[in-house]
């Protein structure tokens, strides 16, 4: 019998199956609209920041980098920050202070008028040329490098 009935006329299934499809094609065209201006906002959107961005001033600050701070040194040189925690540097001709803690066995002492004995800290500091001051008393000061 196909699509037609006994009169040659076309049954009510083909025009309900007509009907769905033009339904469908018109939803299908909607959807295909949608998607398109969905596309071009988008595509606004993402030229608006490609254009917007190079102009926005940023903090100059990026990981890894450091604050512009000086340090003045004692001979009067300034050190800036560096490495990745940014310390400061070692200032030229700095001299390092560090405690002993094997191989001293006499710490300097002295006594005073009063007949108190001083100790000085078992702590060295290193000279240019490369020898050590210890603290000395009745002050602990560092001997002066020779």
């Amino acid at each position: 019998m196909g699509s037609h009935g006994a009169s040659g006329a076309p049954s009510q299934d083909a025009f309900f199956a007509c009907e769905a499809y033009t339904i469908l094609m018109k939803l299908e065209k909607k959807k295909v609209i949608v998607l398109g201006k969905v596309g071009i906002i988008v595509s606004l959107i993402i030229l608006i920041f490609a254009f917007i961005l190079p102009w926005y001033p940023s903090t100059g600050v990026t990981a890894g980098s450091c604050t512009a701070e000086a340090k003045i040194c004692p001979d009067g040189s300034a050190v800036g920050r560096t490495g990745p925690d940014c310390t400061f540097d070692r200032c030229p001709n700095e001299q390092i202070t560090f405690a002993i803690t094997n191989g001293v066995s006499d710490v300097p002492k002295a006594s005073t008028a009063e007949g108190l004995v001083v100790t000085c800290t078992a702590d060295a500091r290193s000279c240019p040329d490369g020898s050590f001051s210890l603290r000395l008393p009745p002050d602990c000061n560092f001997a002066p490098c020779e």
